[in-house]
């Protein structure tokens, strides 16, 4: 990374660290929320793997692993919504502050 980026990286840090806890908890939520998106595929494979040909389909199985998948996709929806809003509210905040500093200058 040459100097003319790092420097603008770290100007923009300092706007950010004034909102530290927001983007720490949007940081969470993106993690969070990924996270259980990716849970999805792996109880899919669960699901399947408990059908076998010799005893056949075992529906408790697959569905009590079908209701997981689908909790695990609200979840993820509902955290990626507060995400969205999140990141708006920031963003706004941020911008607001950058166009203050420029106002003063």
């Amino acid at each position: 990374m040459n100097k003319s980026k790092r420097a603008v990286l770290i100007r923009l840090a300092k706007y950010f660290w004034q909102y530290k806890i927001r983007v720490i908890i949007a940081f969470v939520l993106m993690v969070t929320s990924n996270v259980f998106a990716l849970l999805g595929p792996y109880l899919t494979g669960i699901a399947i793997d408990s059908i076998s040909l010799e005893n056949g389909i075992d529906f408790q199985v697959v569905a009590y692993y079908c209701l997981l998948m689908a909790v695990f996709y609200l979840a993820s929806a509902v955290l990626a919504y507060f995400l969205s809003i999140l990141m708006i509210h920031l963003s706004q905040k941020i911008a607001t502050t950058m166009g203050q500093v420029l106002i003063r200058k």
